[in-house]
């Protein structure tokens, strides 16, 4: 259709914006492109927040061989890996969010970079186990 590439509403589809990107590798020219008006980041919240569920329970099915059962180091893992699964589910839920409204685009990056803080605890604890 002439309307998809004119960047013209398409009956029954989301309303769409039009943003520049660069062809070519040099960065020479300009084309457009429609994306949905929530753009690229319901669908990132959504894969990083699964992403990071599963990394969870996994963490939790099978933690580190190294990991006491005695001591602080159980009492820092475990509570990592719950607050692990609860920011990953917050980033899902987060998705639709902001499917829905854009204007939650500042809650859910800050969602999505806290989430590192206990994911590297996680990562960390399994490192050294090994080691």
């Amino acid at each position: 259709m002439a309307s998809d590439i004119e960047g013209g509403e398409v009956p029954g589809e989301a309303p769409a914006t039009q943003i520049a990107t660069f062809d070519g590798v040099g960065g020479t020219g300009e084309g457009g492109m429609n994306v949905p008006a929530a753009g690229f980041l319901p669908k990132m919240l959504f894969y990083e927040g699964s992403s990071v569920v599963t990394f969870g329970i996994g963490a939790l099915i099978k933690p580190p061989k190294g990991l006491p059962s005695d001591g602080l180091r159980p009492l820092a893992y475990y509570p990592s890996v719950v607050v692990l699964n609860l920011f990953g589910m917050w980033l899902v839920k987060l998705s639709f969010m902001v499917a829905e409204n854009p204007d939650r685009r500042t809650l859910a990056k800050a969602v999505m970079w806290a989430t590192l803080a206990p994911m590297l605890v996680v990562i960390g604890f399994h490192v050294l186990a090994t080691n």
